[in-house]
């Protein structure tokens, strides 16, 4: 029998109802849908598990969510670093921005681990957002949110659906239902691992690429023999490795942080001059920790506003919107994200620099940002043809800010610095902390030689131009290897011009290498320095209130930092200033400098004190009208000519002054003699020259002709003489009679005293100047006076040595030859002789100091009319000079005073401990040892 039909023409099975067959269709249509749905899924999967990168499987795993629980969007989003970011969007969506962990519905689940399915958005207020909605007038209802997890369970991400297709037979919108979850669980169970196994992948290629990146890198720093190369190579380094906009390196320096390298986009770097303090942020703070940190823009914004205030305003590498990558990309005008990591020394652990790398570019590629911003929100379709619904993808993704683009250009993406990004970067801080070191070390090394070689060079040379008479290639000496001893941009050398009242000036001026001169009053930075006598190191010019910056704004040029120190003489009188300006490399001036200035002024003041004298008394009597011609004639005569002038040079001169030509041996042993930095050594070792010498000083002024004096005469009186002088003494010996005559001779000889005194004066100075210390025993007046020597008894404890000094010198006793007696007898009628030893009493310094001062003769005019000083005034002359003469040697070269003022301290030691052994009474600055210096 056939089976019978419904109306519709649906058969009917027998012993059953029509809506319990129906319902039997509907469960067996519902479940084949399961099957055809579980093996979409299956098919989903497998194709996933096709691709061979994270980037194609995350693609494909959005596009089967799509066709799964057939959805209008889909969101994707992994865990990194403890916080959700999104890897795929809608249609139009941004990605790569982040969430924390139960934060909204996906932090949520990725936090719990649990699904949420909600049918009603906006009946979830409370974990639900709807600014998006309102942003892009899209409604959201319904959503499926779920966990994705790894093989072990753990939770990597998770997958949101939004808006189930369709509505029911009430018109309202669908939920997802246990089905979709069901599905959805099985199809991210069988493709997470495969994705996770991608990543792992992934991040195993990237560290070995990152690894070889960074051995080659260090091999690039290891090459570079400077250290500003090292340094640059390191800076450019960084920015490769970190995929960044911007490395800054920097090195502590004199108590800051100065960045000696950069490298910006595009690969090139500069070398800057940016100087932070120790106690700013960010660096200052990984400075003082000595750890690296991350900042970002989300919750770092003050860190974040300083580096932005400091790094566009101070460095010449700033910021700006058109700053693209390789690729033409367009990177962000402001900083978004920044790692600061120390750099450490390998032997002690301190910290010696920071290395500062600012916005990481993420990671997504170009074209998947692309697809995600132009894609369509998009129907399912299996057609391969059909638009990508899906996303921008990548791996190790990072957040990302969105920026207007400039002009068409692609945006940069730029996201925070991770963990992993530290890691790296400290491991390659630590292999090229250990060769920076090295290069730092040598290039301290290399620039401290190169300051002693200029030392050294302006030493040895600067004697030899002063000789030369020229004070101007003096001065220009000095300039020149100032410049490379304090490394500065500029310098300038005043003499301090005390009769005039002015700083006589001398400089370089930029381009030309003619020497220039200048006169100021005594007053601004430098007469601040050389009234005060004391150093000024300034830092910052132009906050100064001392500096005045007129000549900057006339000029253009910009004083920044400033080093003014005094040059003072061996009595602590100053006699010049150095100024130093702009120290190279953005640097300060520092206590190694100002130790230098100080070595140049203890090794050159007497040099510069000559040449401060001679242009000082020059410009003086030139400039000075009320001063006579004659005498101005005489100043330009003087300096044009040579240091030893004949008798006939002087105007007051007789012509029987006038040298003989027999003395032509005498008159080269004179030359030299005539000079203040002559040197004895020789006359004491070889006496025919000691008598050439002798000879030509008494022919100098006629005496010998004048007094009728035979040579051998005079040869055997000074035999005479230098025997008598004790060879005990250390300092009052022979050496130093053969120098008060040669101070004497010098001041006889000057513009100053020439032809003013009789000539039986200067015959009885002279004498005087042989004889002033003959037999002194090495001891002092008071300690003959306490020990009751037999001259202290015999000159009633007066004047004891100076008064023995004068007997010998005069009465000639126990000549040594023939001749010596009527010599000595001669020279007895003189008075000055006696009273010029007598003078050289210290007791009576302060007597000759107030004649000095209070005698008011007029040489000028005596010169002028051709007369000479007589009685009285003579004699206290004579006194005056013979007592300057015994105490030269502070006036002398610094070898010849260190020498002579060694012989003192040693005779003044040996008296101290002969003291001591008799019980007398010692004074303290007799007790220093003169084998240490350092007590002196």
């Amino acid at each position: 029998m056939a089976p019978s039909t419904c109306r519709s023409g649906a058969a009917t099975p027998v012993g059953g109802s029509p809506s319990a067959y129906n319902r039997i269709l509907a469960a067996v249509a519902a479940r084949d849908r399961i099957i055809e749905r579980q093996s979409l899924v299956m098919q989903l999967a497998a194709q996933v598990a096709k691709e061979t990168s994270t980037e194609t499987a995350v693609k494909e795993l959005v596009d089967a969510t799509y066709k799964v629980v057939d959805c209008e969007r889909v969101s994707l989003f992994l865990i990194e670093d403890g916080r959700l970011v999104c890897h795929a969007a809608p249609a139009g969506g941004e990605v790569a921005w982040t969430i924390s962990l139960g934060q909204g519905i996906a932090g949520r689940v990725a936090s719990s681990g649990q699904t949420m399915n909600v049918a009603d958005a906006y009946n979830c207020i409370d974990i639900f957002d709807s600014t998006q909605d309102r942003l892009t007038h899209y409604k959201t209802n319904s959503i499926l949110c779920m966990p994705i997890r790894d093989g072990t369970g753990e939770v990597i991400g998770v997958m949101q659906a939004i808006n189930k297709k369709g509505v029911d037979v009430l018109g309202q919108h669908l939920a997802f239902d246990e089905v979709d979850e069901k599905l959805m669980d099985f199809l991210l169970a069988m493709t997470a691992q495969q994705i996770r196994l991608f990543e792992l992948i992934s991040e195993k290629e990237a560290a070995t690429i990152r690894t070889d990146t960074a051995m080659q890198l260090i091999e690039t720093i290891c090459r570079q023999p400077e250290l500003d190369e090292a340094l640059l190579a390191l800076a450019a380094g960084t920015k490769a490795l970190m995929d960044c906009q911007r490395v800054f390196v920097f090195l502590k320096e004199q108590g800051s942080l100065v960045c000696r390298a950069a490298g910006r986009s595009g690969g090139s770097a500069d070398v800057l001059g940016l100087r932070l303090d120790l106690g700013d942020r960010v660096v200052g703070a990984v400075s003082a920790a000595g750890r690296p940190m991350l900042f970002n823009l989300e919750d770092d914004l003050q860190d974040i506003v300083f580096l932005e205030e400091k790094l566009p305003m101070d460095c010449k590498d700033s910021f700006n919107a058109a700053d693209c990558d390789d690729e033409g990309s367009v990177w962000p005008s402001r900083v978004i994200s920044a790692l600061c990591s120390p750099l450490v020394a390998t032997e002690t652990g301190e910290t010696f620099g920071v290395i500062l790398a600012l916005n990481r570019k993420r990671g997504l590629s170009q074209g998947g940002v692309e697809a995600a911003r132009s894609g369509s929100r998009g129907e399912a379709s299996p057609s391969k043809g059909s638009p990508s619904r899906s996303s921008a993808l990548g791996t190790l993704l990072r957040r990302q800010c969105s920026f207007g683009l400039n002009g068409g250009s692609t945006q940069i993406d730029v996201a925070p610095f991770t963990g992993g990004d530290v890691q790296r970067l400290d491991t390659l801080l630590r292999l090229a902390s250990q060769f920076v070191q090295v290069s730092l070390s040598s290039a301290r090394q290399l620039r401290t030689t190169q300051k002693l070689e200029a030392l050294l060079s302006l030493l040895s040379d600067a004697k030899a131009k002063l000789q030369d008479g020229d004070t101007r290639r003096f001065a220009s000496l000095i300039l020149a290897k100032s410049l490379a001893m304090f490394e500065c941009d500029r310098c300038t050398f005043f003499t301090v011009d005390s009769l005039n009242g002015e700083l006589l000036g001398y400089y370089h001026a930029d381009g030309d290498d003619k020497l220039q001169e200048l006169r100021v009053p005594i007053q601004g930075i430098v007469g601040l320095v050389a009234s005060t006598n004391k150093l000024l190191n300034i830092r910052d010019a132009w906050s100064d209130e001392r500096f005045s910056n007129k000549t900057d704004l006339r000029t253009g040029y910009r004083t920044r930092t400033l080093l003014c120190a005094p040059l003072a003489s061996s009595t602590g009188k100053v006699i010049a200033v150095l100024q130093c300006i702009n120290k190279l490399r953005c640097e300060y001036f520092g206590p190694d400098d100002e130790n230098m200035l100080l070595t140049v002024s203890a090794l050159l003041s007497d040099l510069i004190q000559r040449m401060v004298m001679e242009s000082g008394y020059e410009s003086f009597v030139q400039k000075n009208d009320a001063i006579d011609t004659d005498v101005k004639d005489m100043f330009a005569q003087y300096h044009q000519g040579g240091a030893l002038r004949s008798g006939a040079e002087v105007a007051t001169r007789p012509a029987t002054a006038a040298i003989g030509s027999a003395e032509d041996t005498a008159n080269l042993v004179l030359r030299d003699f005539s000079r203040w930095d002559f040197v004895q050594d020789t006359l004491l070792e070889e006496p025919n020259k000691l008598h050439a010498c002798l000879r030509g000083c008494f022919s100098y002024f006629g005496l010998l002709s004048a007094f009728c004096i035979p040579p051998a005469s005079l040869d055997a009186w000074v035999q005479a003489m230098r025997a008598r002088y004790s060879q005990r003494a250390m300092y009052h010996n022979w050496s130093h009679a053969i120098g008060t005559l040669h101070a004497t001779f010098l001041l006889l000889t000057s513009w100053a005293f020439a032809g003013l005194l009789p000539d039986e004066d200067v015959l009885a100075l002279l004498f005087a100047a042989i004889g002033h210390d003959v037999e002194h025993p090495g001891y002092t007046n008071t300690f003959l006076v306490n020990t009751r020597h037999q001259l202290a008894i015999r000159y009633n404890d007066i004047s004891v040595l100076e008064s023995h000094h004068a007997s010998v010198t005069c009465t000639g006793e126990r000549p040594a030859a023939a001749g010596a007696a009527e010599l000595g007898g001669r020279a007895a009628r003189a008075p000055g002789d006696v009273t010029s030893i007598l003078g050289t009493d210290m007791a009576k310094h302060k007597e000759t100091i107030t004649w000095l001062e209070s005698n008011n003769s007029d040489l000028v005019g005596l010169r002028r009319s051709g007369l000479r000083l007589q009685n009285d005034d003579a004699l206290e002359l004579c006194t005056a000079m013979l007592h300057s003469a015994d105490l030269v040697h502070p006036a002398l070269p610094w070898r010849i005073h260190k020498q002579r003022s060694l012989q003192v301290a040693a005779e003044f030691f040996s008296q101290f401990e002969e003291e001591q052994r008799l019980g007398l009474p010692t004074l303290p600055f007799m007790g220093k040892d003169p084998n240490h210096l350092g007590g002196l």
